[in-house]
């Protein structure tokens, strides 16, 4: 007996159970195999095969895609029982981006003597079949494309509101970080009068003002810098990655620059001005480096999939 399971899918949607990677680009395209089952000895015919655009479906009759070539029925299907019953069943393929759907249309067409004596009767409703394949992909079809719009617009949304919160973070860190870097001068400049002010308090406190002077260095750099963190740790979580890079040398250069603002502290050499000199060329850099990448980052606009 003919495997009542395929006569049985009448419609049979297959989905591979996630969304198209890219946009549905390609038109919906009807594929159809015309295939000639006999019931009984489970031996099958390939007749018609092809493709047609879907403008050009709705107007097919049976008769144009089951041709008499469907009429030609090699002798082994007509032997040993001529009065067998011949099932045909147009199977359609209808490609919708990369969705398939599979439409299947079981037609009882007759005997395999009239098969063999070239009555056979021309199953109708195939193009009815085919039109709600159509339908069917059509469905498909809108359904992935409306899910695409509306991921797209959150996309485009959700770009929107993050590059508001970039800037807002770049400019935070940027205000923070020239604090930072104007305090640590104004510390550096405490260096014209550091030479009476250190004999004045070493004659008073003796070697314990060198320690003193060391510890409170030292503390009021971690201070300054502790100012900068939280905005560079937000840089730091929005991104994107080229800001990442320039935010990270950005903290780098001010932590060298709070070293050198230490160095020589509870000594008689503090401040040690050639060192601060260059790691302030270097901070100065870093900061426009940074500059250009948040500039760079704010001139894309949102788009979906960025």
């Amino acid at each position: 007996m003919f495997d009542r399971h395929l006569a049985d899918a009448i419609l049979l949607l297959k989905l591979d159970g996630t969304e198209p990677a890219k946009p549905l680009r390609r038109p919906l395209l009807v594929k159809y195999d015309a295939r000639l089952f006999v019931s009984g000895c489970g031996r099958s015919s390939a007749c018609v095969a092809g493709a047609r655009d879907p403008a050009h479906v709705e107007g097919l009759g049976g008769g144009d895609l089951l041709s008499s070539e469907l009429g030609y029925v090699p002798a082994s299907f007509r032997d040993p029982a001529p009065q067998m019953e011949a099932l045909a069943v147009l199977l359609m393929q209808v490609t919708v981006g990369d969705v398939e759907v599979f439409v299947a249309a079981p037609e009882h067409v007759g005997s395999m003597q009239a098969l063999a004596e070239g009555t056979l009767r021309r199953p109708a409703g195939t193009a009815q079949q085919i039109g709600e394949g159509v339908a069917l992909a059509g469905v498909v079809s809108g359904f992935f494309l409306g899910r695409r719009q509306v991921r797209d617009q959150a996309a485009v949304e959700h770009g929107q509101w993050l590059r508001g919160q970039r800037q807002d973070a770049y400019v935070a860190l940027l205000d923070a970080w020239d604090t930072a870097v104007k305090e640590f001068q104004e510390e550096i400049d405490q260096g014209e009068y550091f030479d009476e002010i250190a004999a004045h308090e070493e004659a008073r406190m003796g070697d314990s003002f060198w320690e003193d002077h060391e510890e409170s260095t030292a503390a009021h750099v971690d201070r300054i810098s502790e100012g900068v963190q939280r905005p560079l740790e937000r840089v730091l979580l929005l991104g994107p990655d080229l800001v990442d890079k320039a935010c990270i040398n950005l903290a780098e250069a001010l932590e060298a620059l709070g070293s050198s603002v230490r160095s020589k502290s509870g000594t008689s050499g503090w401040p040690n001005y050639d060192m601060y000199r260059d790691m302030y060329r270097n901070a100065g850099k870093a900061r426009s480096a940074f500059l250009d990448a948040s500039r760079e980052s704010m001139r894309a606009a949102p788009r979906p999939g960025r």
